[in-house]
């Protein structure tokens, strides 16, 4: 009996989805800059490895992102 290998798992984000949004961030105005690790873990996008002072404002975008979503279910106080 012969066993055959799987099919490779694609890549998260694709190559090309990662290719589009660097040319979008390339027709932006300003200091332009994203990353993602990939399902590979291949770390990619466009001046990657620049760093801003954004961090506070990238921690406080992803809270009112969290705060947004569970706004439509019920949030329970917990006593401490």
């Amino acid at each position: 009996m012969l066993l055959a290998h799987p099919p490779p798992l694609p890549v998260v984000p694709a190559d090309r989805a990662v290719a589009a949004a660097r040319a979008y961030a390339a027709h932006r105005r300003g200091r332009v800059a994203f990353a993602v690790v990939d399902s590979h873990g291949r770390m990619r996008g466009r001046n990657s490895s620049r760093t801003y002072a954004s961090a506070s404002v990238i921690k406080a975008m992803l809270l009112c992102s969290v705060v947004s979503s569970r706004a439509k279910r019920r949030i329970y106080a917990v006593a401490p």
